[in-house]
């Protein structure tokens, strides 16, 4: 892997020397990157640094698993793609699971509201702490998870 000459990398690239396993690597890299700027965004005095310290290195923990699984059920090394049909799949899959898993939330509030339960939110809108982190970390989950079986339908 390259991290700075990207003359070299382009060359590689040209050529076809860029192997499966790189892709996966720099797909980790680049994401491990990504979630390392959304946790340093997130840090603010308003928010516990326990708490988004632990919400990072679960969703770091899921990001390395997961890319991992979904790799070797793409045929690892031997396997075609792994990069485009990744991205590919992550935009559909994340969309429907927004979209099915906001319906489910706005169905559950309505019911627990005619039930005579409180609201989940607070007065000006925001939900508690934990539920945020909560409701991030189970949806990073779904979304690998839809990736994984959608990429193990390709490979079967």
């Amino acid at each position: 892997m390259y991290f700075w000459r990207t003359d070299q990398l382009i060359d590689d690239l040209k050529h076809d020397r860029v192997t499966n396993t790189q892709f996966k690597n720099y797909y980790l890299v680049g994401s491990i990157l990504m979630l390392l700027s959304f946790f340093i965004l997130e840090i603010s005095p308003e928010k516990p640094l326990k708490l988004s310290m632990a919400n990072f290195l679960i969703n770091l923990g899921l990001l390395i698993t997961w890319t991992n699984i979904i790799y070797k059920v793409n045929c690892a090394e031997n396997g075609r793609h792994f990069f485009g049909r990744c991205f590919a799949l992550f935009l559909p899959i994340t969309i429907k699971l927004f979209v099915v898993l906001l319906i489910l939330f706005l169905i559950l509030q309505t019911l627990l509201q005619a039930a005579g339960f409180t609201s989940m939110y607070t007065i000006d809108g925001d939900m508690n702490g934990i539920e945020t982190y909560i409701s991030g970390i189970i949806f990073s989950f779904l979304t690998y998870w839809r990736v994984y079986v959608a990429m193990r339908k390709i490979n079967v």
